[in-house]
């Protein structure tokens, strides 16, 4: 079984109790395994990360609890350069940095980014499209 320690277990059941979803084991388990992972994976990284550990679980299992997580709010959809449709668990605003090299993806935060990608969007007006959300994806390769 994966281990993780009971505070650990009673944050990630939080999480889910705060999104308004029942915390289910496997729910929990999927949950800590997105966090615990510190990546963008596919629902496929997901299963064959758990895979072992958890003979029954599914890849469908996989794919239904992250649509639901998707859904609630707890998670957003990220694709690769390659299109291949990967996992977010860090739902604030930031950015991703991806590796064509690696095909790591990373996260960064910038506030005066944000503050001038705001302003431009608010100068456009799109008429009669209003902007919900952003991100923005730069690619490249570490050095």
């Amino acid at each position: 079984r994966m281990s993780f320690q009971n505070d650990k277990f009673q944050a990630y059941k939080g999480k889910l109790e705060g999104a308004k979803l029942k915390a289910t084991h496997q729910r929990i388990v999927i949950y800590a395994a997105l966090v615990e992972m510190n990546s963008h994976p596919s629902a496929e990284d997901i299963f064959e990360h758990l895979r072992i550990t958890y003979p029954s679980l599914s890849l469908g299992t996989v794919y239904r609890t992250l649509d639901c997580f998707i859904q609630s709010g707890l998670l957003q959809r990220v694709s690769n350069r390659e299109g291949k449709l990967l996992f977010d668990c860090n739902t604030e605003l930031h950015h991703l940095k991806y590796d064509m090299k690696s095909r790591r993806i990373v996260d960064f935060v910038d506030p005066e980014l944000n503050t001038l990608i705001e302003g431009y969007l608010n100068k456009k007006g799109f008429n009669g499209f209003t902007v919900a959300d952003y991100q923005l994806q730069v690619f490249g390769e570490f050095v």
